[in-house]
């Protein structure tokens, strides 16, 4: 029954698009250059020392085959949310979902065949490594049972998510809160257990206990233990065994609830009562009056976040009260005590093991929100545009009086205001160590400016694709997939020519940025000559991550500049309306209507 009309429709729509075919390509691309970079690093290594050939060509081995499942994980955790995320929402998006619910097809045919069709990608997109990973067999080769498990715990891993992304799908109403859901369910899923479980290290015993339990059947579902595949320990083949059985029966209970919220959803629809109604929370407060500017009005007060990215800022605030607040309280109170005893800066017979620890674990967090921050932001403004054309918006948008910058700026701020809480905790924490002395104070401008320097470079990309697209997940994809490349890929292909150790390559990738620009008082010191330098850590290096967050800083800075000046001035070309005359403005307008003036008159 999975595969019927449903199945053989969307395979062959699927098959056509250009995208699946440009993404088999660069995945098989960077397989080859990081084997090739693997093969550099292990050639190097033996010119160092005298190992055997037998030793060196099964090292080397173990190491191609760690690089390549590794980035096999990453590749599937990656694009499987954006092949499968959208399906159904797409069909809600477009309003013809209604089509399919008032045809023959079950719910099951429906689902499972959208499911099936992009399964078909992602098995085809892991079918790519099968003859990358036959170069081992220049290096002896590899045990056939170690890659018939790699390839199977990445194909069970493919499938879990898959029917994870196909019921956020079923239950979202846009592909922009569905695709951006997953894959914040995702980083939940991987990163959140390991998160918790060291940040219940400063709580109770009580809660630390409850936490281990909660979290230890989700981290034995993490893909990332097949890396261990090359060093085998004990009770490892039962863990796989365990995260693979798991994997599939917890993807089947994803399908099954797919396909029980799919006709059941709709059905309240036709009744009256939207999903999207029947889960709001009342309101508390009374919206504002409209004013002057009605699309931000419109951005701020009327468009809201669907169901599951509310549910996850849910557990994210829950998540970030009793957990991040209990430990930032444990080590702000070592961090004042340690400030009243020795005052503001570093020097040399200062104590600062407490605020340094503070530095630390505000970096680390303050990095994970941006991340959070730079996919809500993006994808939320990425969606703003093509949403509305989807939505059957477009064309009176376009008729009223709303130029195109303010249709751009309102979508812009409107993002900003939907993902004000994440934005206001990075902000929270670099505040705080500001005034624990943990970050110097020229730092905390220096990372201040890179985060409004990112933010509008996210923006200005989001909108840019946006205006253009002819899609909601074609944006999204695109705009993800861009920041993915700055942020880590472009590392990737600089691997083999430059030297990793070097700070000024990192300069694209703003994480990493974000982690070192709030540095401490002696780094800055550092800098100006007034603290001496350690073996740790050297002038030169201090020198370095200054000049990298200057160049990141005005690079992005640049970049935001040219992205939205672009976007602007190809609105209305884009867009298919006469360019607005220089001075109009929706005042002029009123006025020119009510004196019974056309503008061409005018």
């Amino acid at each position: 029954m999975i595969f019927g009309p449903v199945f053989n429709a969307e395979l062959v729509t699927t098959s056509r698009r250009r995208r699946y075919y440009l993404t088999r390509l660069v995945y098989g691309l960077i397989l080859l250059a990081l084997v090739g970079s693997t093969y550099e690093q292990m050639r190097d290594i033996s010119r160092s020392g005298s190992p055997s050939n037998a030793s060196y060509l099964a090292d080397t081995a173990s190491a191609i085959f760690t690089t390549f499942i590794t980035t096999q994980i990453v590749a599937v955790l990656c694009l499987t949310p954006a092949m499968v995320a959208g399906t159904i929402a797409e069909e809600t998006q477009r309003k013809t979902l209604h089509y399919l619910l008032a045809s023959e097809l079950t719910s099951l045919e429906i689902v499972g065949g959208k499911l099936a069709a992009r399964m078909l990608h992602v098995v085809v997109l892991v079918a790519v490594g099968l003859p990358i990973i036959s170069i081992l067999s220049l290096f002896g080769g590899l045990d056939p049972q170690l890659i018939v498990v790699a390839f199977v715990g990445t194909l069970t891993t493919a499938f879990c998510l898959a029917c994870l992304s196909i019921f956020v799908s079923a239950v979202s109403r846009r592909s922009r809160d569905a695709i951006v859901g997953v894959y914040l369910l995702e980083a939940l899923l991987l990163v959140g257990p390991s998160i918790a479980v060291a940040a219940a290290g400063a709580v109770s015993y009580r809660l630390r206990e409850w936490v281990q339990w909660a979290t230890s059947s989700i981290v034995r579902i993490d893909p990332f233990q097949l890396i261990d595949l090359t060093n085998p320990k004990p009770g490892l083949p039962s863990d796989l065994a365990w995260m693979a059985g798991f994997q599939v029966v917890l993807g089947l209970c994803f399908l099954g609830l797919a396909v029980w919220r799919l006709r059941p959803s709709s059905a309240g629809a036709e009744r009256g009562s939207s999903p999207r109604s029947r889960y709001a929370l009342p309101r508390l407060f009374r919206r504002p009056e409209i004013g002057g500017d009605p699309m931000l009005w419109k951005e701020m007060h009327v468009t809201r976040l669907g169901l599951v990215l509310r549910l996850f800022g849910l557990l994210a605030a829950v998540f970030t009260v009793v957990f991040l607040g209990d430990a930032l309280i444990d080590h702000a109170r070592a961090a004042f005590a340690e400030l009243a005893k020795y005052g503001y800066g570093d020097g040399v017979n200062q104590v600062h093991r407490a605020r340094d620890q503070l530095q630390e674990f505000i970096a680390l967090t303050a990095t994970a929100a941006y991340v959070i921050w730079t996919i809500g932001i993006s994808t939320s403004v990425a969606a703003g545009l093509s949403s509305e054309r989807e939505d059957d918006t477009w064309i009176s948008l376009l008729g009223t009086t709303l130029s195109g910058d303010e249709i751009v700026r309102a979508k812009a701020l409107g993002a900003l205001w939907r993902w004000k809480a994440v934005g206001s905790l990075v902000v929270i924490l670099w505040t705080f160590g500001l005034v624990a002395g943990a970050i110097h104070p020229l730092a905390y401008v220096v990372a201040l400016a890179n985060f409004l320097a990112f933010t509008a470079f996210a923006l200005a990309l989001g909108s840019f694709f946006s205006l253009g697209a002819k899609s909601t997940t074609r944006a999204m994809v695109v705009t993800l997939t861009l920041l993915f490349v700055l942020n880590g890929g472009i590392l990737l292909c600089l691997f083999p020519v430059a030297q990793a150790a070097n700070p000024f390559w990192i300069a694209p990738c703003t994480p990493l940025v974000i982690g070192i620009a709030p540095a401490r008082y002696k780094w800055v010191q550092q800098l100006f000559g007034t603290y001496p330098t350690t073996p740790h850590m050297k002038l030169d290096r201090v020198r370095e991550l200054t000049l990298t967050c200057l160049v990141s800083f005005v690079g992005y800075s640049v970049a935001a500049v040219i992205l939205a000046t672009l976007t602007q001035s190809r609105f209305d070309v884009v867009a298919g309306r006469p360019k607005r005359p220089p001075g109009f403005s929706p005042a002029l307008a009123e006025s020119i209507a009510s004196d019974g003036v056309t503008p061409n008159d005018s």
